[in-house]
């Protein structure tokens, strides 16, 4: 029995197969990043969404080799909310389309803004080296957002998202991107 099997080409290949060694010259590849003077291993990351809804999911991917996550948008205490359920809905569309079509409605987190600080201390403090981004969002009224900026500055966020164009960022409360398509607001 031969050890190994000739190829057309004149390469010869083991008859079983195996695995590359743990170092390969894809491993001397950089796919470091540096975006407003945070340096990252690697640009992989989630933003404000569903998948970042909580700490233990944020730990889970820092775990995984994730270099950064944007928290769920959180606010004041005052103008919480309670998310629908489901958050998901089918799209009206083109009747045409055979494939469905979804969208998201899921509206900023439940949690509290003393949560997300909070639990900021915890997970730098496990991951000092991967990058945390805070995400605010407030109404119309400036004091609102000096208020939120400087309690979400006793956390370790590494920088700060400001939620000006959330689509279904409470509109009706002046937020997201109510506030964004009003220049005099977000000045």
């Amino acid at each position: 029995m031969h050890k190994y099997i000739q190829e057309k080409n004149g390469h010869t290949v083991p008859k079983e197969p195996r695995l590359p060694g743990f170092f390969t010259p894809i491993d001397e590849v950089d796919i470091s990043t540096e975006i407003c003077g945070l340096k990252m291993s690697n640009p992989f990351g989630l933003a404000s969404a569903p998948p970042t809804t909580s700490y233990p999911m944020i730990r889970r991917s820092f775990e995984c080799g994730y270099d950064f996550a944007v928290v769920k948008t959180f606010c004041l205490d005052k103008d919480a909310v309670t998310n629908v359920s489901p958050r998901i809905f089918k799209v009206a569309g083109d009747a045409l389309k055979l494939e469905p079509s979804f969208g998201n409605i899921e509206l900023i987190t439940e949690k509290t803004a003393e949560y997300w600080v909070s639990g900021a201390h915890e997970i730098k403090k496990d991951f000092p080296d991967k990058i945390l981004i805070g995400s605010l969002m407030a109404g119309f009224q400036k004091d609102d957002w000096i208020e939120l900026v400087r309690y979400a500055n006793t956390a370790p966020f590494d920088a700060y998202e400001l939620n000006l164009s959330c689509p279904h960022g409470m509109n009706e409360k002046g937020m997201g991107r109510a506030c964004g398509e009003d220049p005099a607001i977000v000045k």
